[in-house]
């Protein structure tokens, strides 16, 4: 690798660092997105603390954690759809509108009651269902094809654990923005999060 190759290779990754925040084997995820989920989180934060929590170093050190956690999630997750994506599994339309309605009906709430929750949680409604989406093909998948014939929680829980870990073995995960790296890197070290259904 030339020096010209690693500047070029700089010069993408700081031009994709403004939309995207890493890439997972060619999957990009989105900074709208991240940013969409730090900010629900810390609104969840504000609401249990009171509105100055992430104003103090020890808030500004937590706020570094969320972010390495919501960032570690989201990469987990795009490791998730990169092998349902290859498997070529997919949910039909309806099945996906009729659990929606189911999952509105069984929170006790009308939909415009739901919608409210929704935007007081911090997110907006359509990217909820986006996400809603993502997080039913991602459990129905595993149901279906890592977890099938487990006879007990600790057996899905086990088959899940080797599934993933050897997805990750073979994702090619590259980070457009290095201080989210640092803050995943730190997350991990310190017991975050990683991959749960």
């Amino acid at each position: 690798v030339t020096p010209e190759d690693l500047r070029k290779e700089r010069n993408i990754a700081a031009s994709k660092a403004k939309y995207y925040i890493a890439s997972v084997s060619g999957y990009d995820i989105a900074r709208a997105d991240f940013t969409r989920e730090l900010n629900a989180v810390r609104q969840r934060v504000r609401k249990a603390y009171g509105d100055d929590i992430l104003k103090t170093a020890q808030g500004r050190e937590l706020d570094n954690r969320l972010k390495g956690q919501v960032a570690s999630r989201l990469i987990d997750e795009g490791i998730l759809l990169q092998q349902i994506t290859k498997s070529g599994y997919k949910l039909n339309a309806n099945k996906l509108d009729n659990e929606l309605k189911k999952f509105i009906k069984d929170s006790g709430k009308n939909e415009k009651e739901f919608q409210q929750s929704i935007k007081d949680d911090g997110y907006d409604y359509e990217y909820f269902k986006k996400r809603f989406e993502t997080r039913l093909l991602i459990n129905r998948y595993l149901d279906d094809k890592i977890m099938a014939g487990a006879s007990s929680q600790y057996e899905k829980q086990n088959m899940f654990a080797n599934w993933f870990k050897n997805s990750q073995l073979l994702a090619e995960v590259i980070y457009y923005d290095k201080d989210l790296e640092n803050a995943v890197r730190n997350s991990k070290a310190s017991g975050g999060c990683g991959a749960s259904r």
